[in-house]
């Protein structure tokens, strides 16, 4: 069943039939970044989990990548936390909107990529793709974008966020860097 009627500001994803393991993995994390009452939950999708924290979800990728290479080993079933800014239903109009508004965010002179991940919808990721580039009239550069606007569809609802190239974490790429 899904579970993703909720507010949730964070994705973390984990290894299939890890996601309890990877809520109680995340859960403490935040307790340890001074999120006391963390809500952590099983998404109902396979090797994806929920959160909402009151810490800003933007910073808890940086935080996160630094206890990674602090302690290593407290990380076996996190693998990618990515920040969520916007709660939006699975639709082509809403996703037009949130562009109109992240656009804004975007300076003149610098570039952006889109990157959608479809759990759970017929949508196709092209009509996603042409919803929200229509509204952004910059520069794309798909190898090294200043952005990138991630789309996490997650059956009747979406997460969105802009972020810096450097904005998930990825725990397993962070492992093999350090």
């Amino acid at each position: 069943m899904l579970r993703v009627d909720e507010p949730f500001n964070i994705i973390v994803t984990s290894p299939r039939n890890r996601e309890f393991f990877a809520v109680r993995e995340f859960e403490s994390a935040l307790n340890d970044l001074g999120d006391m009452e963390p809500k952590v939950w099983k998404s109902g999708i396979s090797g994806v989990i929920l959160a909402y924290t009151t810490l800003d979800p933007y910073e808890v990728p940086y935080r996160v990548r630094k206890m990674v290479k602090d302690n290593p080993w407290m990380f076996r079933d996190v693998k990618r936390v990515i920040p969520i800014e916007f709660n939006v239903r699975t639709d082509l109009e809403e996703f037009s909107k949130i562009a109109m508004e992240l656009v804004k965010r975007i300076d003149a002179s610098k570039t952006y990529k889109i990157e959608v991940k479809r759990r759970y919808t017929s949508l196709e990721r092209n009509a996603i793709i042409e919803s929200i580039a229509t509204q952004i009239d910059r520069k794309v550069d798909l190898k090294n974008p200043d952005y990138i606007v991630v789309v996490e569809v997650l059956g009747p609802v979406t997460g969105i966020s802009l972020i810096k190239p450097d904005g998930i974490l990825s725990v397993d790429r962070e492992l093999l860097d350090s």
